[in-house]
């Protein structure tokens, strides 16, 4: 059995042997729950249950409070993994974020790296997860750090798509031109536009752009790549599918047109006229 054994931390305990990417990414969950106060205690031992704060991938049951086993014949823990169970109870908005990482990791640890895909497609997957296993069976934090804090970085810009949501509510405008071209303009530039930012930004407005059936979005590119550039971004929410901006590729102001056609970075300091009027006459 492999104990980090610090006092005053939280305690998951999950089973011994080969170590598997469910139980790992469980227990990254549970450490970011709890602030990083957790140790880890590979190796199922009934008699010390009663002693620890969480059970994971062990024990054969699921309560969704201590227990997160998906070993029983139980409608709710059908297909999927103790991940899956941990991110349901703590973590609802991030395991809908990333419903198809957390159906993948299901998957493959009930049917086997066959289900995933094709020996060439997941070799690259199994080789990273080689080195997260072989570490978390010597050492199960050095194995999680890594993990919380990649997954706390998605919590905080879920956190950020819900906050810019509100945001642009107040700060953007329909437009409906005399073509019928549905247009979402924002009228103010956010606060954050690092890439992140920006990436947050864009995830935000996919659901007022749905709603309102908008065509083109202009919206403001990232200050790191491209400081004081706005953005032309053609949606698949509109009525009018035809619309091909790599035509702007090469038109003063145009820092970059993309060849599939569906995103334009301009600055609009270089353009002639405003940017509605040249999608008009292109």
């Amino acid at each position: 059995m492999t104990t980090e054994n610090k006092t005053e931390k939280k305690v998951v305990m999950t089973h011994a042997g080969k170590a598997h990417i469910d139980e790992i990414l469980a227990c990254t969950l549970l450490s970011i729950k709890e602030h990083g106060n957790l140790s880890i205690i590979r190796g199922y031992d009934p008699e010390k249950v009663d002693e620890v704060n969480y059970v994971v991938d062990c024990g054969g049951k699921h309560d969704a409070r201590k227990f997160f086993d998906h070993h029983q014949d139980s409608p709710d823990v059908e297909g999927v993994s103790a991940v899956t169970l941990v991110a349901r109870r703590f973590f609802p908005k991030l395991y809908n974020h990333l419903r198809s990482f957390f159906d993948r990791i299901d998957k493959q640890d009930n049917h086997g790296i066959g289900a995933v895909g094709k020996p060439a497609e997941v070799f690259p997957l199994i080789q990273s997860e080689f080195f997260l296993i072989t570490a978390f069976q010597e050492w199960p934090m050095s194995a999680v750090r890594p993990l919380q804090m990649a997954l706390s970085k998605e919590l905080e810009y879920i956190d950020k798509v819900e906050e810019l949501k509100d945001w642009l509510l107040e700060t953007s405008t329909v437009v409906v031109k005399a073509d019928g071209l549905r247009w979402l303009r924002l009228d103010k530039e956010p606060d954050d536009l690092t890439v992140e930012g920006v990436r947050a930004l864009n995830e935000a407005v996919k659901p007022l752009a749905q709603e309102n059936n908008i065509d083109i979005i202009e919206g403001y590119a990232d200050n790191v790549r491209n400081p004081g550039c706005k953005t032309l971004f053609r949606t698949e929410y509109g009525t009018q599918k035809g619309i091909d901006l790599s035509s702007f590729d090469g038109y003063p102001g145009v820092k970059f047109a993309h060849k599939a056609g569906f995103l334009v970075v301009f600055d609009p300091a270089g353009l002639p006229g405003s940017i509605q009027d040249l999608l008009k006459n292109s």
